[in-house]
């Protein structure tokens, strides 16, 4: 039986139930055929499946609720109920019994209107009238009319109201069975069921399904996700329709036949009926039977309580053999764990004396080897001599000690013979190094220096030759620079060498030896004559097996710039010489303090340490600054001009590129300094997606001088990275989540920041540079890829 207000689908779902037409053009439905009064229409339908028919009596009922008073209008429902049960009643009475048809409600499918606010007071009234007569079953009517949250909030208001009404519901049977136990469990969570009825076929992504087709999409009768037509339809044609059955007649129908026997009176006459109607009063037999029943249900119980203990027992005893078989696998395994570990500690041992006693062996040939090697270096250089010029300090006075130390015999050629420097060497140095007064622009002296060389090595020849004596006088442009400067570097610097080498080649030829040459205007370019002679040295010695070499170290610090008082007094010699158009140029303020020269870092890099400029562009991978420790930068430096200068090319860079980061050593400067920026400009460039799962955040421009990391979250995420310094590539790199970084401002104040998600990333991004560490050394290598690897194979 379906009941339920008119227009909401009740013979287009038994449509849809049946996959047939009920009701067609030519045989209309109820609700269009019959006028708007409570009656009740019945039709049959014969459904066949797997070789088995099934006959189905469909009762409708149209117009129902659809007046102004609705007042009893589910009496002619309860009437037709009642009339069916008369007729079962009536065909059990009869002597012969076989043929007894039953026309009985067996289910009730009430319509709810879909208005997402409860029930109507019509509704709880039918349930409540009919409840105990026939199995009733809440749909809520065409459901594709809410959304998935408003059907799932009205189906618990429904619920909620129907306890609260105490409305009995037909309720699904228990089962013993874990998988139709978890089907009965998910058909009671989705009641009342949602049911959409259609019978037109849609076709949909090349699969044809009932459905109902809208703007926004279709929805598909048969599809469990849309609607719950699926489980109403099994549970009425498969699952539950014995259930039903059994149902209505043990519990609905007895009740009828209950009260209709015990209207009976004593004498045979039924109340409810005409007077002079008689019937057969059974209660004799009913108590009878009640008795029967009781005493086979008791012997019933008894029997299925033997059984019980019977299989608990069993169970019990087998789960104690299986206790006991575990137990004694637990024993077995926990012996043979234990022996293995015995034996591992054996081996364990036996493996720690042998990794001592092969560390002791490797050592001793370790110290064989040394000693070896060290016999075999003073065997080696015993023999040979070394001509050093410029040992007076510098490269040439520690290059003469070390010689010395290693064995050779070490003429070490000197400004000052007098000099401390002189007596130095004289002092610390072995028999073996000699101190020759040689002036490398005096002739004279060369040629004495050469006879004392001869003298000692007549037989073995010199060796080696180092040309290590300079000059560099003074550092201006070129343009200001006085000609004796220029002659005086080159005079020392090249024409010197020259001279030496000249001198000292027969001794070399005779020897095999090697002639190691070492490598602002005038100083450069007498330098570089330097390096061209070697080079011509080079081809033009080698038919005699002489090896030309041309050493150029980096900045480091020695005397050669000379003191304050020299540069004071060459400054005033270059002015004295200038012309007038060049004075106005080249004045004393321009010129400036030879103080503040000498800390100038083009000066500073050849007096004292060796630094790169700032460049314009990010270094790329292979540059050895990127695989270098940054230096901390002095706190009392921060403001100084040529750190600010790094500081604001950093920033200039950074924002050229639009990148969100940017560490000293990426534009070549190995100081500890990073620059961070995300703006808002950079934020809104990523869909909304993105911004949350990595955690994007924008901040203002921040400058760290000499920063340190505290990890404060030590998940990790991974995410793809690129970098700058590795262009055009990009890989999935692993980094904390939250950190805390400090350090010092642009200004030298200390600052900290603590942060997490994207900026923390970036953070740990320019810290490994400052270490001399690429994303690269960090990466997942599967993901390392070009960025435009589709645009090149293209």
């Amino acid at each position: 039986m379906v009941v339920g207000e008119s227009g909401l689908g009740k013979s287009t779902l038994i449509n849809s139930l049946f996959l047939t037409e009920l009701y067609s053009k030519d045989y209309p439905g109820p609700s269009q055929r019959i006028k708007k009064t409570v009656q009740v229409e019945q039709s049959k339908v014969l459904i066949k499946e797997g070789g088995v028919q099934l006959t189905l009596t469909i009762v409708d009922t149209p117009g129902f609720g659809d007046a102004v008073d609705n007042s009893n209008c589910w009496q002619p429902v309860i009437n037709y109920i009642d009339s069916k049960c008369e007729d079962f009643l009536n065909a059990e009475s009869r002597v012969n019994r076989r043929m007894m048809p039953d026309n009985r409600v067996h289910c009730c499918l009430y319509f709810i209107a879909p208005s997402g606010h409860g029930l109507k007071p019509l509704d709880i009234e039918f349930m409540k009238r009919l409840h105990d007569k026939v199995n009733v079953i809440p749909l809520i009517a065409k459901a594709d009319t809410l959304t998935p949250e408003e059907c799932q909030q009205f189906k618990k208001q429904i619920m909620k109201e129907i306890q609260e009404h105490k409305i009995k519901i037909y309720e699904f049977p228990d089962s013993e069975d874990d998988e139709d136990s978890k089907v009965i469990r998910k058909i009671k969570e989705r009641m009342p069921l949602a049911v959409v009825g259609s019978n037109v076929v849609i076709e949909v992504n090349g699969k044809k399904v009932r459905g109902r087709q809208y703007p926004w999409g279709v929805a598909e009768v048969e599809n469990g996700e849309h609607c719950d037509f699926t489980i109403l339809r099994n549970m009425l044609i498969r699952t539950h329709m014995q259930d039903l059955k059994d149902v209505t007649n043990n519990v609905h129908y007895e009740n009828y036949r209950s009260r209709k026997l015990a209207a009976v009176t004593c004498n045979g006459v039924d109340a409810t009926k005409t007077k002079g109607q008689l019937t057969k009063s059974p209660l004799a037999q009913m108590e009878e039977e009640r008795r029967e029943h009781v005493t086979k249900m008791k012997k019933m119980e008894t029997e299925m309580e033997q059984v019980f203990e019977m299989k608990v027992k069993e169970k019990k005893q087998k789960l104690k053999d299986s206790e006991a078989e575990l137990e004694r696998r637990h024993e077995q395994m926990k012996k043979n764990l234990e022996a293995q570990y015995k034996e591992l500690e054996e081996k364990r041992k036996q493996y720690e004396e042998e990794k001592v006693s092969w560390e002791a062996q490797q050592r001793i040939l370790e110290q064989q080897k040394l000693d070896a090697s060290k016999s075999e270096k003073l065997l080696l250089v015993g023999n040979k001599a070394v001509l050093i010029t410029g040992c007076d300090s510098g490269f040439g006075h520690a290059l003469a000690k070390h010689l010395d130390k290693l064995g050779f015999t070490v003429f070490a050629g000197v400004l000052n013979a007098q000099g401390l420097g002189s007596e130095e060497l004289r002092r610390s140095g072995s028999e073996r190094l000699v101190v020759l007064q040689m002036d490398v622009t005096d002739t004279a002296q060369i040629e004495q220096a050469y006879l004392q060389v001869k003298f000692h090595i007549e037989k073995t020849g010199l060796w080696g030759i180092v040309n290590n004596a300079g000059v560099l006088e003074y550092v201006a442009d070129g343009e200001i620079l006085p000609m004796s400067i220029y002659k005086k570097c080159m005079a020392v610097n090249f024409f010197g060498a020259v001279k030496l080498s000249h001198t000292f080649l027969p001794l070399l030829r005779q020897a095999n030896g090697e002639v190691p040459i070492p490598g602002f205007a005038a100083y450069g370019a007498s330098k570089a004559a330097l390096s061209r002679f070697s080079g011509v040295m080079r081809q033009e010695l080698s038919k005699w097996g002489v090896k030309v070499a041309t050493i150029q170290p980096g900045g480091f610090q020695t005397s050669i710039c000379g003191t304050e008082e020299q540069w004071n007094y060459q400054q005033q010699q270059i002015l004295s010489q200038l012309r007038p158009d060049a004075k106005e140029d080249y004045s004393e303020g321009h010129m400036g303090d030879p103080k503040k020269l000498l800390e100038d870092p083009v000066v500073a890099a050849i007096a004292t340490k060796h630094q790169r400029s700032a460049v314009q562009h990010v270094c790329q991978v292979g540059d050895p600054v990127l695989r270098s420790k940054a230096s901390p930068v002095d706190p009392v430096e921060i403001c100084s001009p040529q750190v600010q200068k790094v500081i604001r090319t950093l920033i200039k860079v950074m924002r050229k590129l639009d990148c969100m980061g940017l560490s000293a050593p990426q534009i070549g400067v190995s100081l500890q300094v990073i620059a961070l920026e995300f703006t808002e400009r950079m934020l809104h460039e990523n869909p909304l997606n993105a911004r949350e799962i990595k955690g994007l955040a924008p901040f203002p421009l921040k400058i760290f001088v000499n920063p340190s990391v505290r990890i404060l979250d030590s998940r990790t995420a991974t995410f793809v990275e690129g970098c700058e310094s590795v262009s055009g590539f990009s890989a999935c790199v692993p980094r904390y989540h939250s950190v805390e970084i400090s350090g010092l401002n642009e200004r030298g104040e200390p600052v900290s920041w603590q942060t997490s998600g994207w900026p923390a990333r970036i953070i740990q991004h320019e810290m490994d540079h400052l270490n001399g560490v690429l994303y690269i050394d960090k990466m997942d290598s599967k993901t390392f890829a070009n960025v435009s690897w589709m645009e090149l194979n293209e």
